[in-house]
């Protein structure tokens, strides 16, 4: 398992997933909470090669940190759930693996598990005005106004990637998320399925940005992401 952290693509360390971490290792799953380059000194697509580095590094390392090369799960929340969708949508690009370690290993993940991600940056500019302005996170993740890059916007966002060979999702989501509208994640769950790719979406009712992270949500979607975990990787 390879968990990403959030903090809109600009702060935020591996700390963030180590409760879920360590509970997932007790029941069977390795673990890797990796770190990422930040915006704006670090646009994208750093953090997606960082990440990309991160798949590949276990996957060439599998018989010493004792994990099965062939599953390979990614999860995340936030920044973190977006750059896990894209592992999991994006393994047919070469032009977006980078010139990290280990070079012609693969970085596809088996498995996503994304909370309250961002899946459709291009959409998410067109509707917040916000999203134009110089110190939005959108914004400073790929250093450039969606008016003037529109093909960037799309290339950066999981949605437009998938196809029937995407990994299998889990979407947790807050439905009064107020930073990453739920309809994001609703909108790729359809996809997914009209692709014909397995997924499903774990609607948090009542909760906000990053409510798995709070005591009243935090075992129900452990539970969850592990079931998921246990019936794709295991």
């Amino acid at each position: 398992m390879v968990y990403i952290h959030g903090g809109g693509w600009r702060t935020g360390n591996k700390q963030a997933f180590r409760r879920q971490a360590l509970a997932m290792a007790a029941k069977g799953f390795v673990g890797a909470c990796i770190e990422y380059r930040l915006s704006p000194d670090a646009p994208y697509p750093a953090a997606l090669h960082d990440a990309k580095v991160a798949v590949r590094c276990l996957r060439a390392n599998a018989a010493q940190y004792r994990v099965n090369p062939g599953k390979i799960g990614a999860a995340g929340g936030s920044a973190g759930g977006h750059l896990a969708a894209m592992l999991g949508t994006t393994h047919r690009l070469q032009q977006l693996e980078g010139a990290g370690g280990n070079p012609g290993v693969s970085s596809r993940v088996q498995a996503v598990a994304a909370f309250n991600p961002a899946l459709d940056l291009a959409d998410l500019a067109k509707k917040d005005p916000a999203a134009q302005i110089r110190m939005n996170p959108i914004y400073l993740f790929l250093g450039a106004r969606y008016s003037a890059q529109p093909k960037l916007y799309a290339q950066a966002s999981p949605i437009t990637h998938v196809a029937r060979d995407s990994a299998p999702f889990l979407l947790l989501h807050g439905a009064e998320d107020q930073t990453v509208p739920y309809q994001q994640s609703v909108n790729m769950l359809n996809k997914l399925k009209a692709a014909g790719v397995k997924a499903e979406l774990f609607t948090a009712q009542g909760a906000a940005h990053g409510f798995f992270q709070g005591i009243l949500w935090h075992e129900e979607t452990l539970q969850k992401m592990h079931d998921f975990f246990a019936a794709t990787l295991k």
